[in-house]
């Protein structure tokens, strides 16, 4: 038995000697210089951890969503003449802050930028119940919009106001009649004051034009007059 270890003992003395003559002489750093490659392989359910170091480029699969939080600001590189692309034609809208104050805009609908207020006078002799006319011809490039018509007129005792109508012509050979409702006459002994009014909206195609009739009942004796009267506004055609 103590022959056994003194082989073991022998063994490991021998070995601790090589290892000091190796470290000595340098071959270990020539054997770790030679190793360029270590392949490390492991099974899908147990995959070698990486911690990475850096910058590590990821490329985004599919449509990707991207939020802004904060106030982000977005800017117009000026030296691109500030325009921003809207379809494949290299059709832009151009942002010009050379001018003085901010950019204009309006809305070509909005009542208040073209506004329509006009009238007519209609006279008629004895003998004839009513006249009528051309009120407004609106011009070619534009819609007219009614929003108010009205009509009052001077009969003689006895007469009323029978009707007071809008004439709309269309483009097409189509001729709309918009008749008054609610008309009242007043007989003040010596004459009558009739009128009546509606708030609507009627529409009237560019290059036509919008009349009005107005009407008598109870006779025809004397002549009589009457006023026609519309508001509305203009709107742009494409």
């Amino acid at each position: 038995m103590k022959a056994f270890w003194r082989y073991v003992m022998a063994g490991i003395g021998f070995a601790m000697l090589v290892t000091i003559v190796l470290l000595a002489t340098g071959w270990g750093s020539a054997v770790a210089a030679n190793v360029s490659r270590v392949l490390i392989t492991n099974t899908a359910r147990k995959p070698v951890p990486v911690t990475p170091t850096g910058t590590v480029p990821v490329h985004e699969q599919g449509t990707a969503n991207v939020n802004l939080t904060g106030s982000p600001k977005v800017g117009l590189d000026p030296t691109l003449g500030n325009t921003v692309k809207i379809d494949s034609a290299a059709n832009t809208v151009k942002i010009d802050a050379a001018g003085s104050g901010p950019i204009q805009t309006r809305a070509a609908d909005n009542p208040a930028f073209s506004p329509v207020v006009r009238n007519l006078y209609l006279n008629w002799p004895g003998g004839s119940f009513g006249s009528g006319g051309t009120i407004y011809p609106v011009p070619s490039g534009h819609e007219l919009v009614i929003e108010q018509f009205s009509v009052g007129a001077t009969l003689n005792s006895g007469q009323q106001l029978a009707f007071g109508e809008l004439n709309v012509n269309a483009a097409t050979p189509d001729f709309a009649q918009f008749q008054l409702t609610g008309i009242t006459s007043v007989d003040q002994g010596v004459d009558v004051v009739g009128s009546g009014a509606i708030q609507t909206r009627i529409y009237a195609d560019p290059g036509t034009s919008v009349g009005c009739t107005v009407q008598r009942g109870g006779g025809t004796t004397g002549a009589a007059s009457a006023q026609c009267d519309i508001s509305g506004y203009l709107v742009p055609t494409p």
